[in-house]
């Protein structure tokens, strides 16, 4: 993966005279040269504003390769490829990149800038992986972004999951994004996500580093936001690994509120697993300690849950103990006892553990 980038660009070097993206445009009106029926090549519509008024036009390219301006109403467009992303170039930055704004140096810029920011989320160990998440948000970017424009220089759309960085997302001309994973968190559902990844898109597609301010990404939600759901539950399963490792970075951090918000999402939508669970009475214990909770939980994790954890065995014994009900907590540690001991048998190292419950029966005289 490190080498990623150097074979892309090494790739981009050698395609350097890619076409832009243009539409056909049929004359229908005779215009100098050109008679009724001809047709050309339209690189992009602007306007263009004199003293007394203003007006639409196309930037047309002619035979030769020259380009000439035409007004709108002079010509047609006759091309049947109506996508989303190519009206934005073509309407918003085709007129600049044919007349030369593109600058050849800047993309190469923007190339360096996004590989030199990978290399350094790589090294900060800050690029967060996940097969089936990733695969889901190429699926999402897919949607949004079927078809390339065709810009002088191609280009990938390539997306990275971040962590532990400020900025909500950045994006670099070549396609490059680098996505924060509280986007996703913060997102309630796949629309929420869908909106903020559009944005992305937008500023690839109009070069949002060298020309900005074009923002067509609401456009594009009100057009087909139908596309994403809106449903909270089906979006929190498919962010649930997410939710979870993510809930217990912030516990191990001592964001415990943070943590506790994650948490709860999987316990309220039903995806909780044990250490979920396990997580809650710990979270319990730290904000607002109630023994009664805690057991509470517990009796919501034996029953919800196909796997038990060791640990909330313990927890039981625990929180007995704090009710001071030591009949209670006495069967527990027999519980607890057992579970270690078939654990034991499976061939895991739980000799510390027994030996911590030997130590508690001297000091409760169980």
């Amino acid at each position: 993966m490190k080498n990623f980038f150097t074979i892309i660009f090494t790739l981009l070097l050698g395609s350097a005279t890619a076409q832009i993206f243009t539409k056909t445009a049929i004359f229908e009106e005779d215009w100098r040269q050109y008679k009724v029926g001809d047709t050309v090549e339209a690189c992009g519509k602007f306007l263009r504003t004199s003293s007394t008024e203003t007006e639409e036009c196309y930037l047309i390219k002619e035979p030769s390769g020259s380009l000439i301006t035409v007004k709108c109403l002079n010509l047609k467009l006759i091309d049947t490829q109506n996508y989303f992303w190519n009206d934005v170039w073509f309407n918003g930055c085709g007129y600049n990149y044919a007349n030369g704004a593109f600058k050849s140096e800047f993309y190469m810029q923007q190339f360096a800038l996004a590989r030199n920011a990978y290399q350094s989320y790589y090294d900060q160990n800050s690029i967060y992986t996940d097969e089936f998440l990733s695969a889901y948000l190429q699926q999402l970017l897919y949607t949004i972004y079927p078809i390339k424009v065709q810009k002088p220089f191609p280009y990938f759309v390539e997306l990275y999951l971040t962590k532990g960085v400020s900025e909500q997302y950045s994006v670099y001309d070549n396609g490059t994004i680098f996505l924060n994973c509280k986007v996703l968190l913060d997102s309630k559902t796949e629309f929420d996500l869908a909106s903020i990844l559009s944005k992305c898109i937008n500023d690839i597609v109009t070069s949002a580093n060298e020309f900005p301010g074009l923002n067509f990404n609401r456009e594009y939600m009100n057009l087909y936001g139908e596309n994403f759901s809106k449903s909270d539950t089906a979006y929190t399963r498919k962010i649930s690994p997410l939710l979870r490792s993510s809930a217990w970075q912030a516990y191990r951090e001592g964001k415990y509120l943070l943590a506790s918000d994650y948490n709860n999402r999987l316990r309220n939508f039903g995806l909780a697993e044990a250490e979920d669970y396990y997580l809650a009475i710990l979270l319990q214990k730290k904000i607002n300690f109630q023994p009664e909770t805690i057991l509470a939980l517990i009796y919501e994790a034996r029953n919800r849950c196909a796997f038990n954890l060791v640990e909330i065995d313990k927890e039981e014994v625990l929180a007995y103990i704090a009710l001071n009900d030591l009949g209670k907590a006495k069967t527990a540690l027999e519980n607890y006892k057992k579970n270690l001991l078939d654990l034991k048998s499976a061939g895991f190292d739980v000799d510390s553990q027994l030996k911590d419950i030997d130590n508690f029966k001297r000091m409760y005289g169980f």
